[in-house]
């Protein structure tokens, strides 16, 4: 990790005060919800993920010392070279963070849980977060149709809060924003769920029907 060092110190770059965007699990999402940029930061919106990101590559043993065509899996070699790369990032994209920070989070992956202290999150970012931060917001986004696996205040989302509770900063959780909602709908306005909240919008739905929490609270926040 130490090799990559040099760059990352030299195209860091300052994020605004609140702005600073993680998340993991949902890749598509979060850079929707941030407006690539706009209105929230990921790391791949800077100049040291923008310049990586979509890019693999791993070291070889022979000239010119890297490989860009063929590399093992990550889960085969979890040490690799870009995962190196992309842990260096995340330690120094988290130790510039203020203020709020926000993370989204996949509640509806069988396989993964929410929130893992093996993720990137979990290993790099967070334990990285200085004292200049003072609030994580959590977004927790759930596929339509499907299962919510992982809700706010219950499974690894409740072993979330104690983690960053435990580094000194408030934590607030949120399933299912409107403005994730929104997002969610444009890609599927046939679901169920986007079916029900139109029809309710229009008044051909008594309100009765339409329970907040099966939306989950359908409030802006920011």
């Amino acid at each position: 990790m130490e090799n990559y060092w040099p760059y990352l110190k030299a195209a860091t770059q300052i994020v605004p005060k609140d702005k600073v965007l993680f998340w993991s699990g949902v890749f598509n999402l979060a850079h929707q919800y941030g407006d690539y940029g706009q209105r929230y930061v990921t790391l791949e919106d800077t100049l040291v993920g923008y310049l990586a990101n979509s890019i693999t590559w791993c070291g070889q043993s022979i000239d010119p010392g890297y490989n860009v065509t063929r590399c093992p899996n990550w889960d085969d070699c979890p040490l690799e070279a870009a995962e190196s790369f992309w842990a260096g990032a995340s330690m120094a994209f988290a130790q510039g963070a203020q203020g709020e920070v926000l993370l989204m989070l996949d509640g509806s992956n069988p396989d993964k849980p929410a929130y893992r202290r093996n993720s990137f999150f979990g290993k790099f970012e967070l334990p990285n977060l200085s004292e200049k931060v003072t609030k994580v917001s959590v977004i927790v986004s759930h596929h339509l149709d499907k299962p919510k696996i992982d809700v706010c205040g219950s499974g690894s989302l409740d072993l979330l809060e104690t983690d960053v509770k435990k580094r000194g900063f408030s934590y607030v959780c949120h399933d299912d924003p409107l403005a994730v909602m929104h997002l969610l709908c444009a890609e599927d306005p046939s679901s169920r769920e986007c079916q029900l909240v139109a029809k309710h919008m229009h008044g051909d739905l008594d309100s009765a029907t339409v329970k907040p929490p099966t939306f989950n609270k359908a409030q802006e926040f920011f």
